[in-house]
């Protein structure tokens, strides 16, 4: 485990992989130590790629837009075309400062309408960049939402989910049988809202 933006995040899975590029001669323990978690993470990539791998990734941050300019809000921070988005689907993209050079990447979901006469995005940056993308988007949203023609009378609204943990499931297997979840194929980028029961009844 390293600390990572103030999370600890793992480098190496236990025993995962560590036979297969095993040089005893070496007597460089940190030469030893690099090749270890090359090999985990060279195996962890093949278990994803051949069955499946589930991955924490709650020291992401997660934040949701609505409003009934949050489209163009999101718009003006990003180089993606955001309005031929379908409900439930996302774009990879990156967060640019004002000379057009990258602040962070991100992925943008767009959920739908959100009731209040615009649309919802679920929006996700890194953790590394914390600091420098809630400071940016803060200030932009101050300008946007009290500058006329744009957020003026159509505020966008911005909510941290700050507590909310995040997994992402990767791979090519079917759900266990006793999760009553639907196992249909969803590749990126589409997504859907999707709850699960397991044996006993609980989600």
């Amino acid at each position: 485990m390293v600390p990572f933006a103030g999370w600890e995040m793992p480098l190496s899975y236990g025993s995962v992989g560590q036979s297969q590029l095993a040089i005893p001669m070496l007597r460089d323990n940190g030469l030893n130590e690099l090749i270890r978690i090359l090999n985990t993470v060279a195996t962890a990539h093949g278990h994803v790629r051949t069955q499946a791998g589930l991955f924490d990734v709650s020291h992401m941050l997660q934040h949701v837009f609505t409003g009934k300019s949050s489209l163009e809000f999101l718009s003006s921070l990003c180089p993606s075309s955001l309005t031929p988005l379908a409900p439930w689907s996302s774009t990879l993209s990156v967060l640019l400062n004002e000379e057009g050079g990258i602040i962070d990447d991100m992925i943008v979901t767009k959920h739908g309408e959100d009731g209040q006469g615009g649309q919802r995005f679920y929006v996700v940056t890194n953790a590394g960049r914390a600091e420098e993308d809630v400071a940016w988007i803060t200030k932009k949203l101050e300008e946007w939402n009290s500058s006329e023609g744009k957020g003026k009378g159509k505020e966008v609204k911005w909510e941290k989910l700050e507590g909310y943990g995040l997994v992402a499931l990767q791979g090519t297997i079917k759900l266990r049988p006793d999760l009553s979840c639907v196992a249909e194929k969803i590749l990126f980028p589409s997504s859907r809202a999707q709850g699960c029961r397991d044996s006993s009844g609980a989600h």
